[in-house]
């Protein structure tokens, strides 16, 4: 009997034993996939809706009417802060106190980076302008996500002081937890630690007290882990190291894997995120004299890295200094900044005001709300990578028929043409792509619709969301001391201009294909190793066996015999030049003297899901589609993806009859440079000459190098006679 106790006992220790066992798995089971489900959710969200954020370096922020900006621009990668080339184009605007736009421009980016020149309209009223700037993927999370700064704009007569909207720190709405009862406190005050205390009331207490906290920063994620509530004060502690520079996001969710409350801190960049160069410079300069301008990189630095920056000399007090490293901590993932934070270093920023804005921010990127979701973003728009997109809309496209395809056509004359297709959607939209170049290029859109009164639009690649100024106070801001002197420069260098470059005039070379977009046809007929014929009637009779043009009831018709079943078709693209010709009787009006060339393909042919069964394709001598009319659904224009670059001018004076010159030079902004600079040389000069304006001037260099350290610097010199 005792033996059988015994046994007994210990069979029931070790069912104990096991129970406890498989418990803890099952727990650890459950704790893993509640923590994996949040971070692939996490992860795949940053993937699937990457954050772009952009910086625009410009070389002042007070301007008279009429004259120009010059700007420099930084594309990055929210996640890991670098410069990405995943954006070939940048949209550049400025809007006025109304918030509608009285400038537009599309710059193109190489590797991240580009810069532009803007002319600001001469009719512009005094005010606070708004500059904004995005690319084609952040069109889809505007009016937020975009790149914005004031601009103050006088006028050259009749400035006065004016109101400049802001947005105080007090108006701001503080973000409650999302469940009232448990708060996050994030304290830094331990060396090498963070802190994260979670107050919890009995409510939270008398649940499960199972929770998870997640931090991150801009989409990097630095912490995770299950936390245990033992009381109404838990206290979590993380390495510093392990909390990155920039706004971190402690996230705790419950047990199920939903989140329960938020806090967010800001964690300093430290040195190793810059890098830093002496600017070299005389302190002092006289009036027409050279000056040349050092750029010294020091520890720390990278050999193999590269530099991008945009240079400003201009009037002290035209800018002010912000860096571009204090930017990309906010960036646009948390709204509009007030001005204290664009126009302050936040080094300068006392803890308190940083405290408390954050905690009335929320990240507009990263919302677990829509991370853990199924709901997505809504992608209309494509980053133009290798093609800029071109939108459209067209009307009164009959679609009471919805099994028939309706199209919109685009050609590019040329002796290689290009030609693409749309299908219209529903609502009458289109869309099409065009190389990502400064190439000007000769457009015709037109629809397959023969006869129907079509209407086609081309749309604004601009966006059309803005963003919300009601609501917002509004101070008095006094007039610059500075702004009467820099009107009457802008008056004086307006009249004489004498050191910029004559505009070209020359015509504009316009580019088409480099091969033809079907290919090598089935017949290339050169026209001058024939007979000349009369019309074009002949000629298709005579020289193109097979092929047909004919007039019957009243209107032609051209008809291909197929090569291998000998059917006739009469679904035959008719091209001049390579543009689509609805009208056969076009190419019967065509002078065959006019012709280089004709090309066809006898058998079908298709191009996406469009197909046509055979092709006719005349080119002319001069690519000038034969003189013939478009019809009046057609739509053509000359486009430009983005316009080419211009260089900043300033005048030469290293010839005596320049400097003894008696014409004025009052620039306001007397040197821009938008450059590349190889940190292995460590050392680079910039050389330009003085103006006639004698007061204090900064030297302002910002940007960044291709590892992502950021570069702030700014020093001082003063012109004297």
């Amino acid at each position: 009997m005792i033996r059988q106790f015994s046994s007994l006992k210990v069979n029931l220790m070790m069912t104990s034993v096991l129970i406890i066992i498989m418990n803890s798995v099952i727990y650890c089971q459950v704790e893993n996939a509640v923590l994996e489900n949040i971070t692939r959710r996490f992860q795949d969200y940053c993937t699937s809706f990457p954050r772009e954020e952009i910086f625009v370096q410009t070389d002042r922020e007070i301007y008279i009417a009429g004259e120009e900006i010059w700007f420099s621009v930084f594309l990055f990668n929210r996640q890991n802060e670098t410069l990405t080339g995943e954006s070939r184009i940048a949209y550049f605007e400025i809007l006025n106190p109304a918030n509608r736009p009285v400038l537009q421009k599309r710059i193109g980016l190489d590797r991240g980076t580009g810069s532009g020149r803007a002319v600001l309209p001469d009719t512009l009223s005094p005010g606070v302008y708004t500059l904004r700037a995005y690319t084609n993927w952040m069109k889809n999370f505007m009016p937020g996500n975009c790149f914005s700064r004031k601009l103050k704009i006088y006028s050259v007569t009749g400035n006065k002081n004016f109101y400049v909207p802001e947005e105080p720190l007090k108006n701001r709405q503080k973000q409650d937890s999302i469940k009232i009862g448990l708060h996050i406190t994030i304290n830094t005050g331990r060396q090498g630690i963070v802190e994260a205390e979670i107050d919890a009331d009995k409510k939270y207490l008398s649940r499960n007290n199972i929770y998870y906290l997640f931090v991150q920063t801009h989409g990097v994620i630095n912490f995770k882990s299950e936390v245990i509530l033992a009381g109404e004060l838990t206290r979590v502690e993380i390495p510093a190291s392990n909390i990155i520079p920039g706004i971190n996001q402690f996230t705790l969710f419950d047990s199920s894997g939903k989140p329960v409350c938020e806090a967010y801190s800001y964690n300093p960049r430290s040195e190793s995120g810059l890098l830093h160069f002496n600017v070299l410079s005389s302190d002092t300069c006289r009036t027409r004299e050279p000056v040349s301008i050092g750029l010294e990189s020091i520890a720390p630095y990278s050999q193999d890295d590269t530099a991008f920056l945009a240079i400003s000399v201009i009037p002290a007090g035209t800018k002010t200094f912000s860096g571009i490293a204090d930017y990309m901590v906010f960036a646009s993932e948390f709204g509009e900044m007030p001005d204290l934070f664009t126009n302050t270093l936040l080094d300068n920023i006392p803890d308190s005001l940083m405290n408390d804005f954050l905690s009335s921010v929320k990240s507009s990127w990263l919302d677990w709300d829509i991370i853990l979701s199924d709901r997505q973003p809504e992608i209309k728009y494509k980053r133009e990578t290798r093609y800029h997109y071109l939108y459209g809309k067209t009307f009164n496209i009959i679609e009471t028929d919805i099994s028939r395809n309706h199209y919109v056509f685009l050609s590019i004359p040329g002796k290689n043409a290009t030609f693409q297709y749309s299908h219209i959607a529903t609502d009458g939209s289109f869309s099409f792509s065009l190389p990502a170049d400064d190439n000007a290029r000769d457009v015709v859109i037109q629809s397959n619709e023969q006869g129907k009164d079509n209407k086609i639009i081309i749309a604004s690649s601009y966006s059309d969301r803005y963003p919300d100024k009601n609501g917002r106070g509004h101070s008095e801001t006094p007039l610059p001391k500075i702004v009467p002197q820099v009107g009457l420069n802008y008056r004086v260098t307006n009249i004489y201009r004498f050191f910029e470059p004559e505009p070209v005039r020359d015509q504009v070379k316009l580019t088409s294909g480099t091969r033809r977009f079907y290919g090598k046809p089935d017949i290339e007929l050169i026209m001058a190793d024939y007979i000349k014929l009369p019309t074009m009637e002949e000629v298709f009779f005579e020289l193109l066996p097979g092929i047909s043009l004919r007039s019957g009831n009243d209107k032609y018709q051209v008809t291909i015999r197929g090569s291998f079943d000998s059917r006739v078709h009469n679904n035959t693209l008719l091209l001049i030049d390579g543009v689509v010709i609805r009208d056969p009787a076009l190419i019967a009006g065509v002078d065959p003297q006019l012709i280089q060339k004709i090309d066809v393909i006898k058998t079908g042919y298709i191009v996406g899901d469009y197909s046509f069964a055979g092709l006719v394709n005349l080119i002319t001598t001069k690519v000038d589609m034969g003189n013939i009319t478009l019809p009046g659904d057609a739509v053509r224009i000359r486009y430009r993806a983005f316009e080419p670059e211009r260089e900043f001018s300033f005048p030469n004076y290293s010839l005596s009859e320049n400097k003894q010159s008696h014409v004025p030079d009052f620039r306001n902004t007397m040197y821009w440079n938008s450059l590349q600079l190889p940190i292995s040389d460590k050392k680079h000069t910039m050389e330009f000459n003085t103006s006639d304006f004698m007061m204090d001037y900064d030297i302002i260099v910002q940007g960044v190098t291709k590892k992502g350290s950021f570069i702030s610097q700014k020093k001082s010199m003063k012109i004297e006679k």
